[in-house]
This record gives C-alpha cells, structure tokens and sequence, in this order.
C-alpha cells in the first residue's frame, strides 16, 4: 500500500528543486521591501496604499465598525458602509446598480458563474485575467477566444455562433502584462450590433484613466458590465460590479 504523506512530500520536493533549478523559487519576505525604498513593482499605481487620509479614515471605519462584518451581505453583513460605498460607485461611474465583493478576482469569477447557463455563448479576449478565463472555462456557457484586440476575429466568431439564448462579450479596459487598452467603442458597437451583452474588467484603468479616474468608460463607451478593483489605484482591497437595471 502507497504512503500517501511520503509520496506526496517526494513529489513535491522534486518539484521544489527543479524550480530552485529554473531560478523560479520563491520564499515569503524575498520580496519585502525596506521602508527607505521605493516601490515599482505593485499596483499602487497612485500611492494611496500609504496616504495619511486614507490611513486615518480607515483607522475612524475600524473604531466605528470593527475589523468584520462578521456574515455574508445576505445574512447581515451589509452594512450602512457598505451602502454608502455602492452609492458613491454609483454615482461615480454613472451606474444605477452596483455589487461588492472581496476583490476583484472574486467579482470576475462570480459574473461568470452566475450570469450565464449551459444555453449561452461567452467571447473572450486571449489575453483577459487568468480570473476571467478561468471562470469561463467552468461556466457552464460555451466559452470562445477571440485573439487579442481582434474586432475581426471576434465577429468572426459570433458570426459562426449557432443562436444562443444569451452572448457575452468580455474583455479588460487596460491590459495588466502589456498596459495596452481595448478598442472600446468597436466591442460596444459590435455588441450592440450582435444583441450581445458587454462586460469590461477595469481594474487597471480604474482611478488612473479620465478626468475624475473613472477609467476606460471615460473613452467615451459604456458597457453594460462593469468590474472594478479597489485593491489597486485606489490603494485597499476589495472589488465590485456595476451595471444597468434590468429594465435598462
């Protein structure tokens, strides 16, 4: 009979050296970084991680409402905060609705999960969040990849799509690897065109892009969907979606 506990630690062990091999190991506090430097290498896109303001302010929301909402949003952790957050989301981007969750990956991941059924079709940018794909792949929607800001290809792809009972059109508002931006006003045109719904993840245009950093909507197109990230240039954690009604 195999020892599963020695089998296991083997395996691993063997994998850990060939990363150590490949100059891929990692070790928690590697990468911390001393007080006196300055760092290039996070999301805090516009130092606010650190911002005397928002440290107060954080520190008056702990003393005022603790450190937990101590259940999920549909038993009683909802609070007054956490409406006047989805208020000023709202207000903000220009968005009647608006849903919190633990960040954005977590935000991603359940657009996916429950917006569509066995029945629907998702069209997906290659180079999407790792989040989005793999969402996508354990929806139950029939997930196609259109290659990277390719409106060609995309309506290729809806073209070949036998009708489905719903379409969904993702992709990301600024791409995180190459920091290249989506052609928004065609996917909004597209989608319009093919009755598909559109959905844009902004977390790394949020905060940065437009006028008052309400990111890639303010390219001029709206889409139907959108997700945004606070973990990132707005410095905390955390994510969100906002939306139309479905009476919009």
């Amino acid at each position: 009979m195999t020892d599963t506990r020695s089998a296991l630690t083997r395996r691993y062990q063997d994998e850990l050296t060939v990363r150590q091999q490949q100059g891929l190991w990692r070790q928690s506090g590697d990468n911390a970084v001393a007080e006196s430097w300055r760092n290039f290498a996070g999301n805090d896109y516009l130092g606010l991680a650190q911002d005397p303001r928002l440290v107060k302010k954080a520190q008056q929301h702990l003393e005022r409402w603790g450190v937990g909402a101590t259940a999920s949003p549909v038993v009683s952790g909802f609070t007054a905060a956490h409406q006047s957050l989805c208020d000023q989301l709202c207000d903000w981007l220009g968005y009647p609705q608006a849903i919190l969750f633990n960040s954005g990956f977590a935000a991603n991941q359940a657009l996916l999960f429950t917006l569509l059924g066995k029945d629907d079709a998702l069209f997906q940018d290659k180079l999407n969040h790792a989040s989005l794909i793999e969402a996508g792949l354990l929806s139950p929607a029939t997930q196609r990849r259109f290659r990277h800001n390719d409106m060609a290809h995309l309506r290729q792809l809806l073209a070949k799509q036998i009708q489905p009972s719903a379409s969904l059109i993702v992709s990301e508002g600024v791409f995180s690897m190459d920091g290249d931006v989506s052609p928004t006003e065609s996917l909004a045109a597209i989608a319009n065109q093919s009755g598909a719904l559109w959905a844009l993840d902004d977390a790394h245009g949020i905060g940065v892009l437009g006028q008052e950093g309400e990111g890639s909507i303010s390219r001029g197109a709206r889409p139907d969907i959108l997700i945004v990230t606070f973990g990132k240039a707005l410095g905390g954690g955390g994510g969100g979606s906002a939306g139309f009604s479905h009476h919009h």
